[in-house]
């Protein structure tokens, strides 16, 4: 046989090779676009969740751009002050969750005043209660003279109970809305009050009291371990000051960290040991009372 009967049948190989790779190609591409698009309705569920409790009326697809802008502004910004692409990847990457961690941090904090704000708000329905009032105009005067996110909540609670939900069923709604223990034992109390009966002014003033208890002991216990948190900190913040110090004394030193794959090794590493660090002594120093 000679070369040029071999002519035909490499042709044959070559196109079905490109086929082979055209087609894994295809598939790669699909397969990637439907992970995109789970990963973007997943963040965007999670996100809305947070701004329906926050009541932000931006739409959840707006603040999946908001985040593809911040990874980019990031990214870019990361990577031309530090000069390497990888340092652009990794602070592209942070600045993509960071609205995501924003959010739920100012969910967190609401959430926190919310059940600060709850004693008070079960002392000034006691004693509307104990002076004649019904509890949903009880629910009414407190959402007129309490300020967010008592009031908000309270009044999303009386306008519940206008459009004809029952009051058991609008606070079930406020448990769902700002689930706590605090508030899912206030209730649960109001519930076992209407089925069998009692004093509800009393019953509110005792769980009142409780939690103004329990909250006087965590802020004590808080105040204990206040030097174990802040050791916490100190000792997540050293390595990345320290290297920030000598990139900005000895760059040429510091340079083999992150234009190496051993110095991205051991940055990892050192990554995951904070980490971890930083779990620990937050187990150590939490103390559920």
């Amino acid at each position: 046989m000679d070369a040029g009967s071999l002519v035909p049948h490499a042709w044959v190989f070559v196109a079905a090779a490109g086929l082979a790779v055209a087609v894994f190609a295809l598939a790669g591409a699909r397969l990637l676009g439907r992970t995109l698009a789970v990963s973007r309705r997943q963040y965007a569920d999670g996100a809305a969740v947070a701004m329906d409790a926050l009541y932000i009326s931006m739409p959840a697809a707006n603040f999946w751009y908001l985040s593809l802008l911040a990874l980019a502004a990031g990214g870019l910004f990361a990577g031309l002050l530090a000069g390497d692409w990888h340092a652009g990847l990794a602070g592209g990457a942070v600045c993509f969750w960071a609205p995501r961690l924003l959010l739920g941090a100012l969910k967190r904090r609401r959430d926190a005043q919310f059940v600060v704000q709850l004693v008070d708000a079960l002392v000034n329905i006691s004693n509307s209660l104990r002076a004649g009032f019904s509890l949903p105009q009880a629910l009414e005067m407190v959402s007129r003279e309490m300020p967010n996110p008592m009031g908000q909540e309270m009044r999303v609670c009386c306008q519940e109970i206008r459009l004809g939900a029952g009051v058991e069923n609008a606070l079930s709604g406020l448990l769902a809305r700002m689930p706590s223990p605090d508030l899912d034992l206030v209730v649960t109390a109001a519930e076992i009050v209407r089925d069998v009966g009692g004093n509800l002014t009393e019953v509110f003033d005792n769980i009142a009291h409780t939690i103004r208890e329990r909250q006087r002991i965590e802020g004590k216990l808080q105040a204990l371990t206040a030097q174990g948190r802040l050791q916490a900190v100190v000792l997540c913040c050293l390595p990345p000051a320290i290297g920030g110090g000598l990139a900005a004394v000895a760059p040429r030193l510091f340079e083999p960290l992150y234009r190496t794959a051993y110095g991205w090794g051991a940055l990892g590493a050192v990554a995951v040991l904070i980490a971890l660090a930083a779990v620990w002594i937050r187990k150590i120093v939490r103390i559920s009372v």
